[in-house]
């Protein structure tokens, strides 16, 4: 009975519940001298490790280990995954708890280390080989969620963009490293012959690899899997130890040394070597824990098998009446106080051994070897943008493999939401993420072509350095007041772009005057969200800020700019605050009586566009653009163009109450003259 209540709390994942009923059945047992069941130890050493109490489950199995002999792999199962886990924990986190951060070369596959087979550039602006990021759900860099690669879908939902092999990358390393391009080719030859059990012939493949890229970890990784698949486990331990040498951050390189390890009986070395694995590589869990688990039952066995064992099965065992010694004294060991034997003192020994190397690989400086570059091969031609034919300035990659400067991509797809060269719907791309720079084509620039690199940053430079307010000519907006804008001209997509990539986030707004393109008085406005849409529209949410009034006028790749000064109210003087007062509360009310009477539907429709009407400020008069609830109502007040202007260009807060309390008047003598006109109508009729 305490045994199902046990693997019940188990199941409910209440671990620690669990603890106590099989360490209370426990007692009971050694207490009443009751017939042993190894199926408690299992149970009590499995609770053990999902509470976390990873030294205690593994002492557990080793004692059970003096019994049985060999565990049951599948008993090792929640051991096997509360080691991996803790090794993951100890090694992607640092003192504070902050996941570690790992430097890359961006001139690699931050994957296998290696040089860019078939090229593809991620959503985040990094760079794989095409095989390597197939199956991956996030980039190993900087953990964004990864699209689908080639046509492949991976495995995250929900995500619809299809990569392509960058055709500039795919270029450069061809014309840079053409001898590992040929090596890398021969291991891929290599691995073909592998896959169709070839074993020798691949071998030969990976040989002839590694006398042109004799440094490639790849190859000699490669090589040791296939000299261990030949059962020469201490020559694949030599190619795997040169791998890890060569890249020690590197997962799989552990991984064929842990093999190899293990073909050569040296166990301990054998899960030292699955744990760096596993640390450098979180995914690799699923391909190694049965692998772990056989290295665990290996350790945990011991060199004889107890007479109880033959008894443990003997299907009449319940009714057995006398008890060996050695059934007493194992007993005796399982207790709830289990003295460790000479066997289970190794477990914790060689644990703390392999934290500590965890450790000592997470705070090992990562210098990754660059790729040895050729600088005489490289020509200024190769990076050059295909749309503006001048050197490529923070290169953007879309999915379909085309590389372009960042703002003539952007100037294109505020035309078009294809792709320039191959015309590929480029939709799902804008809907889905936000451009990023491509880091292999900018870091390659820098490295092959630095006076080149220097002198577009500097063109670059002084074509940002126009400190002239971009104007967004619409309508009239106001301060504090929210303004929602549908942006489909070229022309504003590119302004509201630019602003929140300069990280200002704010435009001046203003109406259409036919004199002179733009009112002379206008709002700054801020923006707070920003919808981007799949054919290149979007939708802004703003808030006026501050008014202005224009100086100058001016024009930048087809929107209007202005050198601008801000006005602000004038201060009310003392011996006016208690008039001006009474006169701010009077039209407060008028305000509140009248947007009261109004219809319901239109209410809701202004407060969900507008807000609800904002509170008076105890402190109005100091508001350098007086109290916000004024320019809320003039929003919504049925005013001219002209009037909304002037109102918005005047700065005394007197004149703008005296105008609304005007508006007021006029509405109310309106609607007299309405009453009165139906009035008539009735009695004609």
């Amino acid at each position: 009975m305490a045994d199902i209540e046990a693997r019940n709390a188990f199941s409910n994942k209440n671990y620690l519940l669990a603890i106590q009923i099989y360490e209370q059945k426990l007692k009971e047992i050694n207490k009443n001298n009751i017939p042993l069941s190894l199926e408690l130890y299992f149970g009590y050493a499995d609770s053990l490790a999902k509470s976390g109490r990873l030294w205690e489950s593994l002492n557990v199995y080793v004692q059970c280990s003096r019994i049985i002999g060999k565990i049951p792999l599948e008993k090792l199962k929640y051991t096997t995954l509360t080691f991996l886990d803790t090794i993951i924990s100890r090694y992607s986190s640092d003192a504070t708890g902050t996941p570690k951060e790992r430097p890359v070369d961006d001139l690699a596959c931050s994957f296998c280390l290696g040089l860019l087979i078939n090229p593809v550039t991620v959503q985040c602006g990094h760079t794989f080989c095409k095989k390597c990021v197939a199956s991956r759900k996030e980039c190993t860099v900087c953990n964004t969620a990864l699209g689908i690669v080639g046509g492949i879908p991976n495995v995250r939902v929900g995500n619809t963009i299809r990569y392509e092999p960058n055709v500039m990358i795919k270029t450069l390393v061809e014309k840079l490293w053409p001898k590992e391009l040929k090596a890398a080719n021969l291991r891929e030859q290599g691995n073909a012959l592998f896959d169709k059990g070839c074993i020798d012939a691949a071998l030969m493949k990976y040989n002839s690899a590694l006398e042109l890229d004799p440094d490639s970890h790849l190859t000699l990784s490669n090589r040791s899997n296939a000299l261990y698949r030949l059962n020469r486990c201490q020559a694949a331990l030599e190619d795997a130890d040169r791998a890890v040498s060569l890249q020690p951050h590197w997962g799989k390189g552990h991984y064929r040394r842990a093999v190899a390890q293990a073909g050569l009986g040296q166990y301990e070395e054998a899960l030292l070597s699955f744990a760096l694995c596993v640390a450098l590589d979180k995914y690799a869990v699923s391909a190694v824990k049965l692998d772990v688990a056989k290295v665990l039952q290996k350790l945990l066995a011991t060199h004889r098998k107890s007479s109880i064992v033959h008894q443990y099965y003997h299907p009449y065992y319940e009714h057995l009446e006398t008890y060996t010694t050695e059934e007493d004294q194992f007993k005796h060991i399982l207790s709830d106080k289990m003295s460790p034997s000479s066997e289970a003192r190794k477990i914790p020994v060689l644990l703390t051994r392999i934290l500590a190397e965890v450790d000592r690989l997470k705070n090992l400086e990562f210098n990754p070897p660059s790729l040895k570059i050729d600088l005489s091969k490289a020509d200024s031609s190769d990076f050059d943008c295909t749309l503006c034919r001048s050197t490529i300035w923070k290169p953007v990659t879309t999915p379909c493999g085309h590389s372009y400067c960042w703002v003539c991509l952007d100037r294109c797809l505020d035309y078009s939401s294809s792709c320039p060269l191959c015309k590929t719907s480029l939709a799902d791309y804008l809907t889905v993420s936000q451009k990023q720079m491509t880091k292999f084509l900018d870091r390659s620039l820098r490295t092959c072509l630095p006076s080149l690199y220097t002198c577009r940053l500097l063109k670059a430079t002084v074509q940002s350095a126009d400190h002239t307010l971009p104007i967004f000519v619409c309508t009239t907006a106001f301060p504090t007041v929210p303004c929602i804008l549908y942006v489909f001209e070229p022309r504003y997509r590119l302004l509201v772009r630019r602003c929140v990539e300069s990280g200002t986030r704010q435009f001046g707004i203003a109406a259409f005057d036919p004199e002179n393109k733009f009112s002379e008085f206008g709002t700054i406005l801020e923006i707070k969200d920003w919808v981007l849409k799949s054919d290149g529209c979007s939708i802004l949410s703003t808030v006026g800020l501050q008014r202005f009034r224009v100086q100058s006028r001016n024009e930048r790749d087809g929107y209007d700019t202005a050198q601008v000064e801000f006005i602000n109210d004038v201060p009310i003087p003392n011996h006016k605050i208690n008039e001006l007062t009474f006169l701010h509360n009077t039209v407060r009310r008028r305000s509140e009586a009248w947007f009261s009477k109004m219809n319901p539907g239109l209410q809701n429709e202004i407060c969900r566009f507008y807000g609800s009407m904002p509170a008076a400020e105890a402190d109005w008069h100091l508001q350098t653009d007086g109290p916000a609830w004024v320019w809320w109502l003039l929003a919504i007040l049925p005013l001219g163009h002209h009037l909304q202007i002037g109102i918005l260009a005047t700065t005394c807060i007197e004149k703008r109450l005296k105008a609304i309390n005007k508006t007021f008047e006029l509405i109310e003598q309106s609607e007299r003259q309405q009453d009165n006109f139906v009035t008539a109508g009735q009695q004609t009729s």
